[in-house]
């Protein structure tokens, strides 16, 4: 292969590679140094080798990851990043990660103040926007450290494919969360036309995550119920007008956390309300078809039970390949 194709250009070549699968350039690699250069840029352009880097404890992981029946997650370790290598001031990230992958999926968690969310940030920063498919972070506290304002800071513009962010669980805080709040939400807006999943549990308003929502394909929220139905009650209603009017696929689930009690219902009874007066005529009923033909199927659905309370709202195509992401 070297002989026929020496004589092209870095620029031909790259063309070339480019119509060549996984297999097919990885072998190509072993062909020469120039060889292994070009086509490992294809192969992270097309993301033919993403990985999911795993934050969780103080050896960072890379890995592949697979199921198996019977045995279960299995992960096949790729290389390893020690905290204290990030922290360092001369970190490279590709000092660690093979030239030819990408981090696609990343995992983090950590404890108040933890320095992992800044270390978080400093590889977000090394990585290109549209590398992260999936982020997938958790902050335990109510009140964001620095490094955690660092690391949502971080995550703006990054975010390509699915989002899944977990703040906290109290559900009566006594703290002021305005600042966490805004830096929440520019983060969520800076991404809204990439993400196509975004799954929340936080702080947050309706309206507020209503507005964040861009284009996905899926949402769901868990929402404390001191602030849910802070701002504009009416941005619910009239994004499900919007998509009876013009129908895409789109699912949504919006809960409380934890069992019902009086006070989540009285914190979310003027959402419900709105819903109500919109779009039910019979008090009531808690399911209503909005629109079904040979195409779509667009339902509301308001819940109340024992263990549960919950507004949910679909917009399925007749093709249900649509709808996976």
């Amino acid at each position: 292969m070297s002989l026929s194709l020496d004589g092209f250009s870095d620029e031909v070549l790259e063309r070339i590679f480019e119509s060549a699968d996984r297999e097919t350039l990885l072998e190509v690699r072993r062909v020469s140094e120039r060889f292994n250069k070009i086509s490992s840029k294809v192969l992270r352009d097309k993301k033919l080798c993403p990985v999911r880097f795993d934050m969780d404890e103080p050896l960072y992981l890379g890995y592949f990851g697979s199921f198996e029946f019977g045995v279960g997650y299995i992960r096949d370790v790729i290389f390893t990043i020690p905290d204290v290598d990030v922290r360092s001031e001369d970190f490279d990230l590709d000092d660690f990660l093979p030239e030819f992958m990408v981090i696609n999926w990343m995992e983090i968690k950590g404890r108040s103040k933890d320095e992992r969310f800044a270390d978080a940030a400093k590889i977000l920063d090394c990585i290109p926007n549209n590398w992260s498919d999936v982020i997938n972070v958790t902050f335990g506290t109510l009140c964001f450290s620095p490094h955690e304002f660092q690391l949502v800071k971080a995550m703006e513009n990054k975010l390509f494919k699915k989002l899944y962010f977990s703040w906290s669980n109290s559900t009566r805080p006594k703290a002021d969360v305005s600042r966490e709040i805004k830096a929440c939400l520019a983060m969520f807006r800076s991404n809204q036309e990439t993400l196509k999943l975004f799954d929340i549990k936080g702080h947050f308003s309706v309206a507020e995550l209503i507005e964040c929502c861009g284009q996905v394909d899926k949402a769901s929220f868990v929402l404390s119920p001191h602030r849910v139905a802070e701002g504009d009650l009416n941005a619910l209603p009239n994004l499900i007008e919007s998509l009876v009017a013009n129908p895409r696929t789109f699912e949504l689930h919006v809960t409380p956390p934890g069992k019902v009690n009086e006070a989540i219902i009285a914190a979310w009874e003027p959402v419900r309300a709105v819903l109500h007066k919109k779009f039910f005529q019979d008090a009531d009923r808690e399911i209503v078809t909005l629109l079904k033909n040979e195409t779509w199927n667009i339902t509301l659905n308001l819940s109340t039970y024992k263990s549960g309370y919950s507004i949910s709202f679909y917009v399925q195509h007749s093709d249900k390949r649509k709808r996976r992401l």
